[in-house]
């Protein structure tokens, strides 16, 4: 099998709903352990630069847009439109690049604290609740009434 049939395979069979017990033992395991809480701040460290990329694309594609203004007006050199046209389409696709990037990573963020807040409420649903005796007054004793 190519490598990319099992990369497909691969990805779908994760896909796959699993069992409630193994999801709930596999959440557990990823919000409890320091190993994929150190890959995570990793990852927030590379969307800081991600977001210095993002600002620096937007800034590129302004100044690449005074320059296409520059054209318009007649005041550049008509043989470097194409160069212009082409640093403007590359500033547009890092705005675009960066900007989903750091749009993804919101709605995963957002995914990943979903599920285990459901997962969360789905032990607590299913785990027997111990009943809770009713609050007593401090410092008063309960006396019989005859």
């Amino acid at each position: 099998m190519a490598l990319y049939y099992s990369l497909v395979f691969g990805l779908l069979v994760t896909e796959l709903p699993l069992p409630n017990t193994w999801r709930v033992k596999t959440l557990k395991f990823v919000s409890e352990s320091q190993v994929v809480a150190r890959v995570i701040h990793g990852i927030k460290i590379a969307l800081a630069g991600v977001l210095i990329l993002f600002v620096d694309a937007v800034n590129k594609m302004f100044n690449v847009g005074l320059e296409a203004e520059k054209i318009h007006e007649g005041k550049a050199d008509l043989n470097a439109a194409s160069v212009i046209h082409a640093n403007k389409f590359y500033a547009q696709r890092n705005v675009y690049l960066t900007g989903f990037t750091l749009f993804m990573s919101f709605i995963i963020t957002r995914t990943y604290v979903m599920i285990l807040d459901l997962s969360s409420a789905a032990i607590h649903v299913t785990e027997p609740e111990v009943p809770v005796p009713p609050p007593t007054l401090s410092g008063t004793k309960s006396k019989k009434v005859e």
